[in-house]
């Protein structure tokens, strides 16, 4: 069995090409569009709604087959075409121009698997189980998107203000110091709307347990 190494990409201004047209494809391109990557679809046909996002100029379209040669430039590549043929052959370019590649349902042609994800805010979770088993990874992030520790991620704006003013004024402070001040009770403040009042109880604590 294939041992997945986890990692988040920025893909921003890089070329991903999706190979297929249909309601699969439409799904994947659907994801690609909130990372500001540059996207083209290489398919004969596309769905009414993959037309409008071209319509739109948010991606671009090659209305014909898969053609050797294709993604010799993409960074990133995800096949959704139906054909073993297809999938097969882009597999092996993939090796040879060294990218990234998704081919959906068949792990065994890709590098890479697409996780299934929960976000809240800034904060996603990317759940795999290694190829296994999608449905378990989809059950994992159902009920993972309605646990109340989600709502911790709520708490990710104020962290990251505090970090930077930490920063700034030169205190050191160990990762599980953090890990101990994020409690029910700021989580509480935050969700009542007293965020000045969260800041300042979080900067005191922090200042008492920094070293210099």
């Amino acid at each position: 069995m294939t041992s997945y190494y986890p990692v988040f990409l920025d893909i921003t201004n890089r070329l991903c090409i999706v190979v297929g047209g249909g309601k699969v494809a439409e799904a994947k391109i659907f994801q690609l569009l909130e990372y500001k990557c540059l996207i083209s679809v290489i398919s004969p046909k596309i769905t009414p709604c993959i037309l409008s996002w071209i319509k739109n100029r948010r991606i671009s379209w090659e209305p014909r087959i898969y053609e050797s040669g294709d993604i010799a430039n993409a960074f990133l590549v995800i096949t959704a075409t139906g054909s073993a043929k297809v999938n097969t052959m882009i597999s092996e370019e993939a090796k040879l121009h060294k990218v990234l590649l998704n081919t959906v349902d068949n792990p065994l042609l890709s590098n890479f698997i697409a996780p299934a994800i929960v976000r809240r805010g800034p904060v996603t979770l990317a759940i795999s189980t290694n190829g296994t088993s999608p449905a378990l990874a989809r059950k994992f992030r159902e009920c993972l998107s309605k646990s109340p520790l989600l709502e911790y991620a709520d708490l990710a704006p104020l962290l990251s203000q505090i970090r930077k003013q930490v920063k700034s004024n030169g205190w050191k402070v160990k990762p599980d110091i953090w890990q101990k001040l994020i409690t029910p009770e700021l989580l509480t403040m935050i969700k009542n709307g007293r965020e000045k009042e969260a800041k300042a109880d979080l900067l005191k604590n922090l200042s008492q347990e920094s070293t210099s």
